[in-house]
């Protein structure tokens, strides 16, 4: 009688373990964990760019409010975007210099790439949008799109518009830019201040 309780508790020891079986299903689980994480963690660093890019257009537009009214009351400007203007300033001259500072310092959420683009100018350059078959331009999701209502206008913060693209559908924005064919604007029509 004892050899035969050896043997039963010899054979109970070599069937202890997880079959091939449960572990594939451990592993199918562990799989489909990790997939909710990856695709929960992707959303929530999307989420992140686009609130960045919309803190970002808030800031800078906070700034051209302040510094274009200081710059209209002729008061004392120190700000980055504002350097060697005047109210006497075009708009078209504050719109580029804070286009060129922007991009020096900054750089888009999504891509790595500019930050601001010219309304007013469309073409093929980095810092500027492209315009559409159907009148529209379009700039890049993450950028802010920086244009005058009227470039010839002495500058303030009426003059300056600014819209930003944190579009979470879409790769690029569109919009119709209020400029009249009574406004100076430049290319692709030409005409200069």
């Amino acid at each position: 009688m004892l050899c035969w309780c050896v043997r039963k508790s010899m054979r109970l020891k070599k069937q202890s373990g997880f079959s091939l079986i449960e572990l594939l299903v451990v592993i199918a689980i562990i799989g489909i964990l990790a997939s909710i994480g990856v695709v929960g963690y992707n959303d929530y660093i999307t989420r992140s760019k686009e609130q960045a890019v919309l803190a970002d257009f808030n800031q800078l537009d906070r700034i051209v409010q302040n510094d274009g009214l200081a710059l209209q009351e002729n008061m004392s400007v120190s700000s980055a975007f504002t350097t060697g203007l005047s109210a006497s300033s075009l708009c078209e001259d504050w719109r580029d210099l804070m286009i060129s500072e922007l991009n020096a310092t900054k750089k888009n959420q999504f891509d790595d790439g500019v930050v601001a683009v010219d309304g007013n100018n469309c073409g093929s350059g980095a810092a500027q949008c492209t315009s559409e078959t159907d009148g529209t331009k379009s700039w890049k999701r993450g950028q802010v799109l920086l244009y005058c209502a009227d470039e010839c206008a002495a500058l303030n913060a009426a003059a300056m518009r600014v819209k930003a693209c944190a579009c979470r559908t879409s790769e690029t924005c569109n919009t119709t830019i209020e400029t009249g064919a009574d406004k100076c604007t430049t290319p692709p029509d030409g005409r200069s201040c």
